[in-house]
C-alpha cells in the first residue's frame, strides 16, 4: 500500500501550474486536466514538461507542445504570463 509520495520543490527558475476541468466542483472525475512546468533562463523557456490527464487510458505527455514552448516561447519581463511569438509557426509533425 502506498502511504506517502513527495516531490522536490521547484527551483526559483521554474514555474508550474495544474488545471482541471470537471462537470462539478467537488469530488468530480476530470473531463480533462493538465500540469505544466517550465524551466526559465533569462526569460526564455529552456525546458517544458506538459502532462495531460483524462484524455487517454493513462496520463500522457505532450512532446510536440513541449518542444514548441522550448524553442519558441519567452516570458514577458513585465508579467509572469507566457507569451508565444505569433509570427512563428508550430513545428511540423
Amino acid at each position: 500500500m502506498l502511504t506517502d509520495i513527495s516531490f522536490a520543490s521547484m527551483s526559483s527558475k521554474q514555474r508550474g501550474t495544474f488545471m482541471k476541468l470537471a462537470l462539478r466542483r467537488a469530488q468530480a472525475i476530470s473531463v480533462v486536466n493538465v500540469a505544466v512546468v517550465l524551466s526559465l533562463e533569462k526569460h526564455t523557456v529552456t525546458r517544458a514538461a506538459i502532462a495531460l490527464g483524462a484524455v487517454a487510458p493513462k496520463i500522457i505527455r505532450a512532446p510536440a507542445a513541449e518542444e514548441y514552448l522550448k524553442a519558441r516561447a519567452s516570458m514577458s519581463q513585465r508579467s509572469s504570463t507566457l507569451r508565444l511569438d505569433p509570427r512563428r509557426e508550430p513545428p511540423d509533425r
